[in-house]
């Protein structure tokens, strides 16, 4: 009888605990993994009709790779909008940038979204110089990514960008594709 009202008690213990515990979401589980994107040239579309300024917009379609040079694992759709154009060359610009990284399963995608200051006129980052972005969304086995890119620039040729993302809690096989 005492190992019932033992077992009785623990469960409504359990359950009142549970009425009264503040509700934690589930974040899955936290990725990490790196690609490498080759400098591609952008399309300019000069916004206004007045030449390179704010407003215009440069838009690329490039591959990403496990190494650099190495195999290809994802294509990165990426636009940037420029909001404070430089007004002479080697000067610095700030752009509003977006990018879709789509991986072999046309369902599986990851959106970053974030600042990107270049120098004009090579329109590419500072080498050695981060620029921290955000994951803010992705389909399929990346439902729901929120995190991190860290896009470094490191050599003349190519840039390394470090990812670290969270997906929601259904999508458990949301592993780095081989």
């Amino acid at each position: 009888m005492t190992i019932k009202l033992n077992r009785i008690h623990a469960l409504v213990c359990l359950l009142a605990l549970a009425m009264v515990a503040p509700v934690q979401a589930d974040t899955g589980r936290t990725y990490k993994f790196t690609v490498y994107s080759q400098i591609m040239q952008y399309k300019m579309m000069d916004g206004d009709g007045d030449g390179r300024g704010m407003a215009d917009i440069m838009a690329t379609n490039n591959t990403l790779h496990r190494s650099i040079g190495g195999p290809e694992v994802a294509t990165a759709d990426t636009s940037m909008t420029i909001t404070k154009a430089a007004s002479q060359p080697g000067g610095l610009e700030t752009r509003l940038f977006h990018m879709i990284m789509s991986f072999p399963n046309p369902s599986d995608t990851i959106v970053i979204d974030g600042i990107s200051t270049a120098a004009v006129p090579d329109n590419w980052m500072v080498t050695n110089q981060p620029s921290y972005r955000a994951v803010v969304g992705g389909t399929g086995r990346f439902n729901g990514a929120r995190g991190q890119a860290i896009y470094t620039r490191v050599d003349p040729v190519w840039v390394k960008i470090d990812m670290k993302f969270s997906v929601l809690g259904g999508a458990k096989s949301a592993v780095f594709p081989k």
